[in-house]
């Protein structure tokens, strides 16, 4: 009966393992290659190498040096590769992500599965582009005979994975690949992430246990074959990365850089340097283990305010670092990149996307929040006038040279739901303007308009009053755009105050360049006025008198326009049956598709709010939902509806 449901459902994992031995790790390579063999291929997992081989370091097994695709077949030889050869490629570049991107591919088209396990084995080291030396020390997957290498800052790891689409399990058999940066360069395209803060040793991960504990159980999910690879390894640093909720990190680090600019602008530069320098650092010196970071520093002499966020990067890595298997006692399974002085800064960190969406580049840098004006003043009008200042030192505005018409944008961060009444900019004279307002994409970029209003200025500070003042509903980030025609040094600075959250110009409205690395211009003086509200106050609902089922979910209020809580309850019994058992709720809109997702509930009876966003943190239209709660073999389900 098993053997029939499995052929039912098909073959459950394939394992590619993208094998780049083209450089002085080919010995170990090989070696590794015969770790799979000791467990080989099953019915319900595939196992797939592609393996390229170097001149002179290992003649071995025929001491070929092209590139090779093997299907693993069992084998206790552990000297001599076995495997059935597929294919001879020839001599390939394993450092070229469309070669990456090929094989994966081909292995996907060849060996279809359910989940997929994508590892990358080679020299690595993080975020970071090629260097200079033969000796591999940016990057990842370095081809010795290319001289070329995978480079995360130049977009070439994301094009490979977009390429590929989707898999379960993205693992780094590699040196220093498991970064933040990293991180969220893979998340679109990967579950979960296994790789190490630290160098690795030369005969990295340990093939034969992970392979025979999904052989002997191929029913796992990504999480457990993450752990599973974690906990059958032993290295300085190794760890697996839940990416599908890495969201939350990433908010908490951008509140975080945010708030470590404010105390530095307050005094609490040499503290904060103090703490960076006692932080757990790795092989690269700029690599510091995120969560020691945030814990020394809510252990330092600083302000609440910041030992707070501290502590919201701490509980989010807890969340989100699902395993970790470490010697160093100060490693907690993510590393960030964070130079000692602003002056060591390296410049292609900027391409990354981290950089597009949290302020955490901006902090690197050197810059400084200036909270003078009070955005942390409580609920009083001018709360939003987020300037920071560059080392102090002022700056005129410049403008276009040939003064033409251009936008000129701020991104604000709208920390809880408010109204957004009126916007101060300053103008250099009398002149027609427009603003607008809008909506951010994926990276926190400008996309749709949602509000415009044309004008007249008058003298340097207009107050633009909106005519239909916009309600914020939720925490989010929208832009403030000025659009001026035929304007003389159109919008101003402040006594050298940077605008916060970043400052954008454009000629047309699509294609934004950043202020700063505008050479013909500077960053802008505009500012929000809101008035803050509060969130309607849900009524709970008494605890349930359980009869006989197990599971029981309730949705209020339903139909709902801008929030609702999802209450549920299960039998003590069946929880504690159950418990770790993937206790989750998930939403899916009317065509099946999931759009949000709450993963390791705990509680056998408790409440969710849902706020009509998805896992991006985008507003949903209004529609049809279902909402899905599981736990063991027990599902409930509820339809819930979205209105506007």
């Amino acid at each position: 009966m098993m053997e029939l449901l499995l052929f039912l459902l098909g073959t459950q994992w394939t394992v590619m393992v993208y094998l780049n031995a083209d450089n002085n790790l080919e010995t170990y390579g090989i070696k590794d290659f015969n770790e799979m063999e000791v467990v080989g291929s099953s019915p319900d997992v595939n196992i797939v190498v592609q393996i390229d081989r170097a001149i002179g370091y290992n003649n071995s097994n025929g001491d070929w040096t092209t590139c090779r695709r093997y299907y693993v077949i069992h084998d206790n030889d552990i000297n001599t590769i076995n495997s059935q050869l597929l294919e001879d490629l020839g001599e390939v570049d394993m450092g070229d992500p469309t070669t990456l991107s090929n094989f994966a591919l081909w292995a996907m088209n060849n060996f279809p599965a359910n989940h997929y396990l994508l590892i990358i084995w080679n020299h690595g080291d993080g975020w970071r582009g090629i260097g200079d030396s033969m000796v591999p020390v940016r990057g990842v997957s370095y081809d010795e005979s290319s001289g070329n290498e995978i480079s995360v800052s130049r977009g070439e790891l994301k094009q490979a994975l977009f390429q590929i689409g989707h898999v379960d399990v993205l693992g780094f058999d590699a040196c220093l690949m498991q970064m933040w940066e990293v991180m969220v360069n893979a998340s679109p395209y990967a579950t979960c992430m296994v790789g190490s803060e630290e160098t690795e040793p030369a005969d990295g991960w340990y093939y034969t246990g992970f392979l025979d504990d999904l052989v002997t159980n191929s029913s796992m999910n990504a999480v457990e074959l993450a752990t599973s690879i974690v906990s059958s390894t032993e290295q300085p640093t190794l760890s697996a990365v839940d990416l599908s909720i890495i969201n939350t990190l990433n908010h908490s680090i951008d509140t975080f850089a945010l708030e470590l600019m404010r105390a530095k602008d307050q005094g609490y530069t040499n503290t904060i340097n103090s703490v960076r320098s006692a932080t757990q650092n790795f092989y690269e010196y700029y690599h510091i283990d995120l969560y020691d970071f945030a814990r020394r520093i809510k252990l330092a002499n600083v302000p609440d305010y910041l030992k707070n966020t501290a502590d919201m990067v701490m509980n989010s890595v807890n969340d989100v670092v699902k395993a970790s298997n470490n010697n160093y006692a100060n490693a907690y399974g993510i590393s960030i990149y964070h130079p000692t002085k602003p002056s060591y800064y390296d410049n292609s960190y900027s391409n990354l996307e981290v950089c597009e969406f949290t302020k955490w580049d901006e902090y690197l840098k050197g810059y400084m929040y200036n909270d003078s004006m009070g955005i942390y003043g409580g609920i009083n009008n001018w709360t939003f006038i987020d300037t920071i200042k560059y080392d102090g030192a002022p700056y005129s505005f410049w403008g276009y040279p040939d003064e033409p018409p251009f936008y000129a944008g701020v991104r604000f961060s709208f920390a809880q739901p408010c109204t957004l009444t009126g916007i101060l900019a300053f103008f250099n004279h009398e002149f027609n303007y427009q603003i607008y307002i809008y909506d951010t994409d994926e990276y926190l970029m400008p996309k749709n308009i949602i509000y415009s209003q044309s004008g007249i200025s008058h003298h340097c500070w207009n107050y633009i009053e909106l005519a239909s003042p916009l309600a914020i509903e939720q925490k989010r980030d929208l832009w403030l755009v000025v659009y001026t025609e035929n304007a003389y040094y159109p919008i101003g600075v402040d006594n050298g105050n940077w605008s916060a959250h970043r400052s954008y110009v454009s000629l047309n409205g699509n294609d934004w360049e950043e202020a700063l690395d505008n050479g013909t211009c500077y960053n802008f003086n505009i500012r929000a006025e809101v008035k803050y509200f509060e969130l309607t106050e849900i009524t709970e609902i008494s605890n349930p008198q359980f009869e006989n089922d197990n599971l029981k979910l309730w949705v209020f209020p339903n139909p709902f326009r801008n929030q609702c809580v999802f209450h549920y309850a299960l039998s003590t019994m069946h929880y504690a049956e159950n418990v770790g058992q993937g206790f989750g709720l998930a939403i899916y809109d009317i065509t099946g598709r999931l759009v949000k997702q709450f993963n390791h509930l705990t509680d056998y009876q408790s409440s969710i709010l849902w706020d009509g966003t998805d896992n991006l943190g985008r507003r949903l239209p209004a529609g049809i939902y279902f909402v899905e709660m599981s736990l063991g073999t027990k599902q409930v389900s509820k339809k819930v509806i979205k209105i506007k």
